[in-house]
């Protein structure tokens, strides 16, 4: 009796019968496979332990993502407010010495001035989003405008006054807003940090006494062709249907020169491009050529 005992299960004999039992419903419970339960109760036990670590790691990640994007939209619009203000305090002081003559006289279109321009062509995964001679028209259009208008001449800001960034540029920077999403990717957004970066006569502050103006070509600017902050910036935006248009060039440049929309289809600028002219007023020349963006030197 005591040679079958021990031959079923020896070890058996020196347990307590309820803990043989509980084994044995166990061991039912798997189908009879005890190492089957085992590897089950192991996988269990490991993915247990798993969530048990990672799930904390997890809310750890997300909560620092959240405080390191919150500190980056600060620190950008930290920076966006330094530039703003420069621009404001170099606007006023340039209109109160050397602006001040056209500021008052500047409808007489004299002396001549100059503007200096640079054009960036953006590209994307695809290469550059036009080629240089796509502008061709709409450059050629903005220095006969600007020098029969105001008497201000458009020169390049270094060598060339169109330049190809090779590199592709983020997603949110080829296709930017305009108005009050312009104004936003300016203080908080990808785009305003990338064109902040790139403009020409400026290193965090500017570099340059002759405040060039920097046009970006996009692919698309949201529901415009063309795009510009005013003074408060030193670039504005224009996509591939304001290449194609021969005005929309020299109308951004107008804005970035202290000038804002007018009510007259003759004017430069008149909001729609389809049938705008390219004439000024007495007033627009005096705010133009005051502005600093067009110096004597």
């Amino acid at each position: 009796m005591q040679q079958e005992l021990f031959a079923k299960d020896p070890v058996d004999q020196f347990r307590p019968f309820c803990y043989v039992q509980g084994r044995k419903k166990q061991s039912t419970y798997f189908g009879g496979d005890r190492k089957k339960g085992n590897a089950l109760m192991k996988r269990g036990l490991l993915s247990f332990l798993l969530i048990g670590v990672l799930a904390p790691l997890l809310a750890v990640w997300s909560f620092w993502s959240t405080i390191k994007n919150a500190v980056k939209k600060v620190w950008r619009a930290a920076k966006a407010t330094v530039r703003t203000v420069v621009r404001v305090v170099i606007t006023v002081v340039n209109a109160l010495t050397v602006g001040v003559f056209d500021l008052l006289l500047g409808f007489l279109t004299w002396p001549p001035k100059k503007l200096r321009l640079h054009i960036f062509i953006l590209a994307d995964r695809n290469g550059p989003i036009v080629n240089p001679s796509d502008l061709t028209q709409s450059l050629e259009y903005a220095k006969q405008t600007f020098k029969d208008r105001f008497n201000v001449k458009l020169v390049p800001y270094g060598e060339n006054m169109v330049e190809i960034i090779k590199k592709p540029a983020p997603d949110a920077a080829l296709t930017p807003d305009c108005g009050v999403g312009a104004l936003n990717n300016e203080f908080l957004g990808e785009a305003g940090e990338y064109y902040a970066s790139q403009l020409a006569g400026w290193n965090a502050l500017p570099i340059s006494l002759t405040f060039p103006i920097t046009a970006f070509v996009v692919r698309d600017v949201h529901n415009k062709v063309g795009c510009s902050l005013g003074p408060l910036t030193d670039y504005l935006t224009l996509d591939i249907g304001g290449v194609a248009s021969k005005s929309t060039l020299a109308h951004e440049m107008g804005h970035v020169c202290n000038l804002w929309h007018s009510c007259s289809k003759t004017n430069l600028m008149w909001k729609k491009a389809a049938d705008r002219g390219n004439g000024a007023k007495g007033f627009q020349k005096n705010l133009l050529r005051s502005s600093r963006h067009v110096q004597y030197w």
